[in-house]
């Protein structure tokens, strides 16, 4: 494959004011956040594992998304299934490795954020159940 992309890159060398805005505001802990459950499930698909990640967050918004990472950069994860139950936050989404197969999820290997327009909960690991 080739690709030949031309254009004119300029450095304007003036910070971006959403970024700069977005640093200075980072994800605040679970704990901060009053996150009094976290856990996951994992199941195998054909391809990979479909994972469930269920946070209890007394005051979730109705806008709050939740993005699960894993560790390695290689996994492919498909946007999440939302769905809210009072405080509880259930993510349902797929994990699909290079190989195209399942494998072991260790619960520490994944980040759970849950995104708002106010705010950012990082927790870094979601055990497994």
């Amino acid at each position: 494959v080739t690709l030949t992309l031309t254009g004119e890159l300029t450095n304007t060398r003036q910070p971006d004011a959403v970024i700069a805005a977005a640093l200075s505001d980072p994800a605040i802990s679970g704990q901060a956040a009053g996150v009094s459950d976290l856990h996951c499930q994992a199941s195998e698909i054909s391809d990979g594992l479909r994972v469930t990640a269920q946070i209890d967050l007394p005051d979730a918004a109705p806008d709050d998304f939740v993005i699960v990472e894993h560790r390695n950069p290689r996994i492919w994860i498909s946007d999440p299934e939302m769905t809210r139950d009072k405080g509880r936050l259930t993510a349902v989404l797929d994990m699909v490795p290079s190989d195209a197969k399942p494998f072991d999820l260790q619960g520490d290997d994944l980040t759970v954020t849950v995104l708002g327009t106010s705010r950012a909960v990082e927790i870094q690991g979601c055990p497994l159940r």
